[in-house]
């Protein structure tokens, strides 16, 4: 981590560096292969992360990667289950429950359209409860004519150009 730092306060941007060491805890009763993430972010804070891994070929950078996407997988799994409900499946019937799940599963599918219409904001990698906190959840006056639905939003909502270029992405036709 010295050599991190060292290399961060030459350089002043986020750095990062993989390496590997073996390690042997009390309990283990021989050394195992430790993958270590050494970073330091914009800020200056230190970030310092460990995996063990049992596979002697990959290189650091590989076996860091391939547990960041296990892990990303099951925040996934996360948000679909505490953010969007789909435990919820209380009812006697085994179709109703199904249809709730899929309901939940459509409804995730949403969140990462918009998501994806949200690139190079700073909501291009929110969470479904950020995004649903900050975009969906917003007192707004909706006046319906023949023609066309209007959504009048407060002037003091601070998210309001965000839900303008979700609602106006470039897969909307206007």
């Amino acid at each position: 981590m010295e050599r991190v730092r060292h290399v961060y306060l030459q350089r002043r941007q986020k750095i990062s560096v993989y390496g590997e060491v073996m390690y042997r805890a009390d309990t283990w009763s021989q050394p195992r292969r430790v993958v270590a993430k050494l970073e330091i972010l914009e800020d200056g804070k230190e970030n310092p992360r460990f995996v063990v891994v049992n596979q002697k070929s990959a290189t650091p950078f590989v076996h860091y990667r391939f547990y960041c996407h296990r892990g990303d997988s099951e925040n996934r799994l996360k948000e679909l289950k505490l953010d969007l409900r789909s435990d919820l499946t209380s009812c006697t019937s085994f179709l109703a429950n199904q249809f709730r799940l899929l309901i939940a599963l459509a409804a995730y599918i949403l969140y990462r359209a918009l998501r994806d219409k949200l690139q190079g904001t700073p909501l291009a990698k929110a969470q479904v409860r950020t995004l649903r906190e900050k975009l969906v959840l917003v007192g707004a006056r909706v006046v319906e004519t023949v023609r066309r639905v209007r959504v009048y939003l407060p002037e003091s909502y601070p998210e309001r150009a965000l839900f303008r270029q979700a609602a106006r992405g470039p897969n909307v036709a206007l």
